[in-house]
């Protein structure tokens, strides 16, 4: 990280993303970043990494992210997870193609006013490059790795926010799409046992959960 910047940096697109621990539901990818003119209203919010956050707190300051900051977001839906997971046998690559789109879209409506892009490490530079091998639309300059990256960029904590919240809504949405009272959060050994039932029905669990989880509890 560039020694000149601070957490709130200006016009440092930082991505983030999240579902990638949870059985259930889709992988949300967000890029954002702050300009001058909204710093103020975002530090007022107390912006920090989304997991040091309540759902509570997240449902009160996203929307109000959403309308402060620019930033773009990729959904993969169950489906559509598993289908890519099925093809690479890999769940960073997922995240490689989300992180990638979001910052190409970036890059494409606002790149005059963009310094740089920061990711929240998940792997390492090559690799990252390696996983968009041979892909349309890669953007390769001024991208770099950041690892806890919601503690140390704003626009990462943002981009982590917003997608959390995106996450939570789409879980709600999903439960109600399939007439379930809720889809459980994580991997605990709970959400295994909910997720061994509906397993028995592949449809509907290719729309609701990540395939390759192994659901299976050990036993002490």
């Amino acid at each position: 990280m560039d020694k000149k910047m601070d957490y709130y940096s200006l016009n440092i697109v930082g991505s983030d993303e999240v579902g990638v621990g949870d059985v259930f539901g889709p992988l949300v990818v967000t890029s954002s970043f702050i300009e001058a003119d909204n710093i103020e209203a975002i530090k007022k919010l107390g912006v920090k990494d989304s997991k040091q956050l309540t759902d509570k707190k997240i449902y009160e300051i996203a929307p109000k992210l959403m309308n402060l900051v620019k930033h773009k977001t990729i959904i993969f839906n169950n489906c559509d997870y598993n289908k890519i997971y099925n093809q690479y046998k890999n769940s960073h690559i997922l995240k490689a193609l989300g992180h990638n789109k979001v910052i190409w879209e970036m890059l494409n409506d606002y790149g005059p006013k963009i310094r740089a892009f920061y990711i929240d490490q998940f792997v390492n530079e090559k690799k990252y490059f390696e996983y968009l091998t041979d892909k349309k639309n890669i953007v390769t300059e001024n991208i770099f790795f950041l690892t806890k990256g919601e503690s140390k960029l704003a626009s990462i904590a943002i981009s982590s926010i917003i997608s959390r919240y995106l996450f939570l809504e789409s879980m709600k949405a999903l439960a109600k799409q399939h007439n379930l009272k809720q889809l459980p959060l994580g991997c605990s050994n709970q959400t295994k046992l909910i997720a061994q039932k509906y397993q028995q029905n592949e449809t509907l669990y290719n729309q609701i959960a990540k395939e390759h989880f192994n659901i299976k509890i050990k036993k002490n």
